[in-house]
Order: C-alpha cells, then sequence, then structure tokens
C-alpha cells in the first residue's frame, strides 16, 4: 500500500487516493484484492490492478482515526495485507469576511493607499491567509496590504480581498475609489514693485 501514506492527514471532504501493488508468485497478479478501513469497513473503491500489479483509485473517509489495510488473495485463497494509519479531519469550510475599505478616501497621488478588511471568520478556526489584489482600471497592479504607485488622477483603484485559509477560498469583496485630482500649489506668493505708490 503506497497511498494513503501512514501518518498522513486528510479531510473528510477531500478525495483520497488509494493506490499500491499485489504481485502473487504463483498466479502474478492477485485474483482478487480490496480495501478495508478500521472504521468504514469495506471501501467502495475499485481495486483493479494493471499488468504489473499496480492500481489507482480513489474515494473519501469519515471523520476519524483509520487503519487502511489493502487485502490481496490468490487462487489458492491465501492472503497478504499491508495496513497505514491515517487521520481524517472534519470536512473544511471557507472562511468570510464583513467588509473591505480602502484609506484614505478621498485619496489623492501623493497618497499610499492600505487596504483594510474586517470580520474575518472561519468556521474550523483557521489561520487568515486572506489575499489582497490591487488593480488600476482593471489592470492588475500588485499585491499585500498597501499600494504606493502606479495611478493618477482620476485612475480607479480597486483592492479585492479573497479570504483564505490556505486551503479554501471564501467569497471574494471589494473596494474602488477614483484618484482625485491634486491641486496646485504655488511656493511663494511676492507684490511687485515694493516699495509701491498710488500710481
Amino acid at each position: 500500500l503506497v497511498s494513503p501514506y501512514d501518518g498522513e492527514r486528510y479531510r473528510a471532504d477531500e478525495s483520497i487516493e488509494f493506490k499500491g501493488t499485489v504481485i502473487d508468485n504463483e498466479d502474478g497478479v492477485a485474483i482478487e484484492a480490496w480495501i478495508e478501513s478500521s472504521l468504514d469497513g469495506r471501501l467502495d473503491v475499485s481495486v483493479a490492478p494493471d499488468s504489473e500489479g499496480a492500481f489507482s483509485a480513489y474515494g473519501n473517509l469519515s471523520e476519524g482515526d483509520h487503519i487502511i489495510t489493502l487485502y490481496a488473495q490468490d487462487s489458492a485463497g491465501e492472503q497478504g495485507e499491508d495496513s497505514h494509519a491515517i487521520e481524517v479531519l472534519p470536512a473544511n469550510d471557507a472562511p468570510s469576511i464583513d467588509s473591505v475599505a480602502i484609506t484614505p478616501d478621498p485619496a489623492f497621488v501623493t497618497d499610499s493607499l492600505v487596504c483594510v478588511y474586517t470580520g474575518f471568520s472561519d468556521p474550523n478556526g483557521d489561520d487568515d491567509e486572506s489575499i489582497i489584489q490591487w488593480t488600476i482600471n482593471g489592470a492588475s497592479a500588485g499585491t499585500g496590504s498597501t499600494l504606493s504607485e502606479g495611478y493618477v488622477g482620476g485612475d480607479e483603484v480597486t483592492c479585492t480581498v479573497v479570504p483564505s485559509d490556505g486551503d479554501d477560498d471564501g467569497v471574494a469583496m471589494n473596494d474602488t475609489i477614483t484618484i482625485s485630482n491634486s491641486p496646485p500649489q504655488v511656493d511663494n506668493v511676492e507684490i511687485m514693485p515694493d516699495p509701491a505708490v498710488t500710481t
């Protein structure tokens, strides 16, 4: 039994590969082969070895600690077996967030923009590994919580947050602002002539 790996951890909603080889010295490929779980009993997965005795099939397991055993039986009724112990964790649920906002708003060309999101929640208690993506007028402009360049007055800047726990992604949320036109500036003001007379 090659897969599932001994000591491996899986999710209850994860499709698990059952993979291995069954060979018999007299018969070549074993007459019959099947897989059992200490929790779920005989599994409804097809163990159909090829001409080399190798097989691969997929299936799901219930939550808990399993001992997975591959059995093979030859034409004389002799059996061989190989077992691996694995753990199946509860099915993973996607996280969510409550809101997304770009600050400051209004923003000017000279401002650095910060994408702030609130209310990250993961039903399984997993860590926050959410993804922050920026676009300027629809074109990709980078990732991360801060954007400091690449925009001019009138550009539409969007921050999109994809809530993620590293395994599953939730529903993305975004916020869009239009970069304000910066007012002009002068360095100094001077009245001439100085001194001046009434004319």
